[in-house]
Formats: structure tokens, sequence, C-alpha cells
């Protein structure tokens, strides 16, 4: 399971243009790790939404909250195939 990069564009703390440089960056990079992860059966790309309109963020404005991170967790935990047995 690949968890995609953030919109970091949206993220509180950077002032522009670099929040906007870092989130055309990180869309980019997710874009390429999207498609490669794409060529394993095995393997998921999970896009990552977090949002400081929808969650809450650090004092520092660049991390997620703890509350945020813990339902980004359970988010990834339901795609999960838990009980499968590896194959590889």
């Amino acid at each position: 399971m690949f968890a995609g990069l953030p919109p970091m564009c949206l993220f509180p703390l950077p002032p522009n243009p670099l929040k906007f440089s870092l989130g055309l960056r990180a869309g980019d990079f997710d874009r390429i790790a999207a498609g490669i992860v794409s060529k394993d059966e095995k393997a998921v790309h999970v896009p990552t939404d977090i949002s400081p309109s929808k969650h809450a963020f650090c004092e520092d404005g660049f991390h997620p909250g703890p509350d945020s991170c813990n339902l980004w967790a359970h988010d990834l935990v339901k795609l999960l195939p838990i009980g499968e047995k590896s194959h590889g």
C-alpha cells in the first residue's frame, strides 16, 4: 500500500509561491508513484485526502494533527486485505 502524497498546496503554513510550488511537485511525484504502483497487481496507491478545511493541523501548520492522522490511519486500514495470506 502506497499512501499518496497529500495536496500540499492546501497546507496552511507555506506562503505562496512556495505553497504553490510544493503542491505542484507533490502532485507530480504522486502521479509518478501511482503509475509505478499500478504496474504491480499486489500493490495499491491510495490518494491522501488531508485538507485544512476538513482536518486539524499541528501548531506548525505543516503536519496533520493527531486526530487527522488517526482518521487517515483508519481509512488506510479499511483497505488492507486482512485475513488473506501472502502469496509472495
